[in-house]
């Protein structure tokens, strides 16, 4: 089996960098696993939702989901201020890419890309961690998207 990438882009790097500081390595590696051969399944996304079907042990499937949080109306308002004063970070952004930089820019002001997200798996072994196998699964999946 061939080892994917995962979290190659910046996007997907600060995405990654949520799951793994939270999550223990055995359910990364099985997570991996179960991205790297064809488990994840039936994504779908819209606006601050993505969710999928992972295969599972017990169920046919999994129902796993991710919800992102909007940003406050003071975020926003910071945000908009950083994109107006930096242009060359709005035309990278509209490009589908992350300036590091403009990570920096949001780090100084405490704000973060990827904050308070929900996450949600129907199988038994999600409510004891933060991450559960399917989980980590549909964040490398995901982790792979540019943006």
């Amino acid at each position: 089996m061939a080892i994917k990438a995962y979290g190659i882009t910046l996007w997907g790097s600060e995405l990654l960098k949520v799951l793994e500081g939270k999550t223990d390595s055995g359910r990364l590696a099985r997570g991996r696993s179960y991205a790297n051969t064809g488990k994840v399944y039936n994504i779908s996304l819209d606006k601050n939702f993505i969710k999928a079907r992972v295969k599972g042990n017990y169920n046919p499937y999994y129902a796993t989901s991710m919800i992102f949080t909007a940003f406050s109306k003071s975020e926003i308002v910071t945000i908009k201020s950083i994109l107006e004063k930096s242009p060359l970070i709005l035309a990278s952004i509209m490009n589908g890419e992350l300036p590091e930089s403009f990570l920096k820019k949001l780090q100084e002001k405490k704000i973060s890309l990827f904050k308070d997200f929900k996450i949600s798996c129907s199988c038994p072994d999600f409510y004891g961690a933060y991450a559960c196998k399917h989980i980590s699964g549909l964040y490398y999946i995901y982790s792979k998207r540019d943006g």
